[in-house]
């Protein structure tokens, strides 16, 4: 089960954020630093052909920050890694949620900081926003198997 590029892992949490942007309008992927956040916005983004604002770049996030509503105002799949670098592109996204109402597949957000603890952003997307953790490889992926720990737990 090799990835899109040769030595890249499949993950699992992929096929759950496809799935998932089907019915939810923003959904942000958090989790500790490099876990795989960036590579899983990516394989997505180039799927579906779109880009990503990567909010590391300084001159990205000079020109998020200085004109967010410009950021979001992309038509389709909006997708920002490290959104947590310009916070203002969150009520961005609000105000085109508004606009445009609340369609399922908005927008992909990374994030090396927990949501929680960003009070703006539970404010600015309240029951808009679908949180998922992504955690480091399991061992399935890294081997390319799919692990049937618990299916195995309840047959044993």
């Amino acid at each position: 089960m090799a990835g899109p590029l040769a030595g890249i892992a499949t993950r699992r949490i992929s096929a759950l954020l496809d799935e998932l942007l089907q019915v939810e309008p923003v959904i942000a992927l958090h989790g500790p630093r490099s876990v795989g956040k960036s590579t899983v916005l990516n394989a997505l983004a180039n799927a579906r052909r779109v880009p990503v604002l990567d909010l590391d770049d300084i001159s990205t996030r000079d020109a998020v920050s200085a004109n967010p509503q410009t950021a979001v105002s992309t038509s389709g799949l909006l997708c920002v890694d490290e959104y947590q670098h310009a916070p203002l592109i969150l009520d961005a996204l609000k105000a085109r949620l508004n606009r445009e109402g609340t369609l399922p597949g908005t927008a992909v957000l990374t994030g090396s900081t927990r949501q929680d603890a960003l009070p703006r952003t539970a404010q600015a997307l309240t029951g808009r926003l679908h949180t998922m953790t992504i955690w480091p490889l399991s061992q399935g992926e890294i081997r390319g198997v799919n692990e049937d720990f618990l299916p195995a737990l309840r047959a044993e």
